[in-house]
């Protein structure tokens, strides 16, 4: 069973719904040119149920209600990001204040993608409605930092840490640094060449050690 909740102006997107065996309840979905169907997923935790209500005019923004850990939440969803909690979205990239505010659903969004409507748990335990304008659409995310060889302990920092673990390995004869199946002098001052020139191969806004 399936049910469209909203189309896109020339038609050629729709949002809505589909019931499938193997989720808890309806999963939120989107239809491309009548007919290429997309399962939007669901927030994390609670059940796998979930319902697309809304979409802007270029198909690039969905908004709906999805289970998660806290009830009924809303979500905004674009395809760089995928489907996120709209009240996680609002207090982080725009710094929006929702202390003790529960976005239960979103029900509307303009056809630019900026302003959404739906209905919310207030402060007080009162339903009423919200309305929210972001200032800016949704940023893509940022693309993820290149690996870095000298990150030995893989924390995602580059400190002493990682050289103090690396000498234990070395020693212990499993820091094999250049991978070529042995551990030995070379792959020591290769390390010492990746931990002390993180530009080479590291982010350059992690930095050598101090």
């Amino acid at each position: 069973e399936a049910q469209a909740l909203d189309v896109t102006p020339d038609g050629s997107i729709a949002v809505g719904s589909v019931n499938l065996l193997s989720a808890d309840g309806p999963s939120a979905i989107r239809w491309k040119d009548r007919f290429t169907p997309l399962a939007l997923g669901d927030l994390p935790g609670g059940i796998n149920s979930s319902v697309a209500t809304s979409v802007s005019a270029d198909g690039s923004v969905i908004v709906g209600s999805s289970n998660s850990d806290q009830g009924n939440e809303a979500f905004i969803w674009t395809e760089a990001r995928g489907m996120e909690s709209l009240r996680a979205v609002l207090e982080i990239e725009y710094a929006v204040n929702l202390t003790g505010w529960e976005l239960q659903t979103a029900t509307g969004i303009s056809d630019d993608g900026l302003t959404i409507v739906g209905r919310a748990r207030n402060p007080q335990l009162e339903i009423e409605a919200f309305l929210v304008r972001l200032n800016a659409p949704l940023q893509p995310p940022p693309p993820p930092l290149p690996p870095c060889a000298a990150d030995w302990d893989g924390d995602g920092h580059l400190n002493d840490t990682d050289f103090f673990v690396f000498i234990r390995d070395f020693f212990g004869g499993i820091a094999d640094f250049n991978d070529d199946g042995v551990t030995n002098d070379t792959d020591w001052f290769d390390f010492l060449n990746a931990f002390f020139q993180p530009e080479l191969d590291c982010d350059p806004l992690a930095g050598p050690p101090a």
